[in-house]
């Protein structure tokens, strides 16, 4: 039987003015959105400099829930003691990237220089890394 709402599911209504101005008073299904629409490679991509543009996701983030000490010893001996930055193993290779080589990763916000993993676990044109939370 379904429930006595207007979609017939269990939802949460946020009954606040901006929430409705917005749109986001209920929840839904949001496509994933453009990086263009972003605008945050505009600048690095004009400047020209060498790179090459990658999906980010997160698909963990063990360094924000598993412990708010990062530097403890125990934290210290996963992912090589740090937030490392996971790339294809193909993709890497075309970039002269090694396993374990430092990285950099870039936007117009900001940059993240750390260790990368290469894996065939990650999608191709896509990089992973659980970051801190000042990264960019």
């Amino acid at each position: 039987m379904p429930w006595r709402t207007l979609t017939g599911r269990q939802h949460f209504y946020l009954d606040h003015e901006r929430y409705i101005e917005w749109g986001e008073n209920y929840p839904g299904y949001k496509p994933r959105p453009d990086h263009a629409m972003l605008s945050e490679t505009e600048e690095s991509l004009a400047e020209g400099q060498d790179g090459r543009l990658f999906n980010y996701i997160t698909p963990h983030g063990k360094w924000s829930i598993h412990s708010t000490y990062s530097e403890n010893d125990r934290m210290m001996t996963l992912s090589r003691g740090g937030y490392p930055i996971w790339l294809n193993a193909k993709d890497a290779a075309d970039m002269g990237i090694a396993d374990n080589d430092w990285v950099e990763l870039y936007n117009d916000n900001g940059v993240f220089v750390q260790r990368c993993v290469t894996s065939s676990r990650i999608p191709r044109a896509r990089c992973s890394c659980t970051t801190p939370p000042n990264a960019p």
